[in-house]
């Protein structure tokens, strides 16, 4: 797996993702990538990864990696995945998809063409926070 927003510091991904990826046995972070590269050393060398960069195009790329996390702003949601889906790699992206259906949609379609798997992520509706707002 390549993580996108994978800071181990702050953020979901590092509250979320990052814990439940690591216990699971299916799964090997190989990768990481944030906006600074010593964030992304520093989250490697705590995860084991043995990949850490400061964009997330070099992540992708890398044959290493068959799952990209994506877990940044809903306003790169589409790029990233999409430049994911070209390498022909596995999505797993926050929910929303994309800032509007069209994005939605030109990745489902992306996807298809590439024959990769896709999915939402979901989890936030299960956040002990969401609950206590909603109770």
């Amino acid at each position: 797996i390549g993580i996108v927003g994978a800071s181990s510091r702050r953020g979901w991904v590092g509250v979320a993702h990052l814990p439940a990826l690591r216990g699971l046995d299916a799964f090997e972070i190989r990768g990481v990538s944030t906006t600074r590269q010593e964030t992304a050393d520093a989250t490697a060398r705590a995860l084991g990864a043995g990949l850490a960069f400061d964009n997330h195009r070099d992540l992708v790329s890398r044959p290493e990696i068959d799952l990209v996390v994506v877990g940044v702003k809903v306003t790169e949601h589409h790029e990233i995945a999409s430049d994911a889906i070209a390498r022909g790699k596995h999505v797993y992206c926050e929910w929303p998809l994309g800032r509007n259906l069209t994005e939605a949609i030109d990745l489902e379609r992306k996807a298809a063409k590439a024959g990769v798997k896709t999915i939402i992520g979901l989890q936030g509706h299960f956040s002990p926070a969401v609950h206590l707002a909603r109770d």
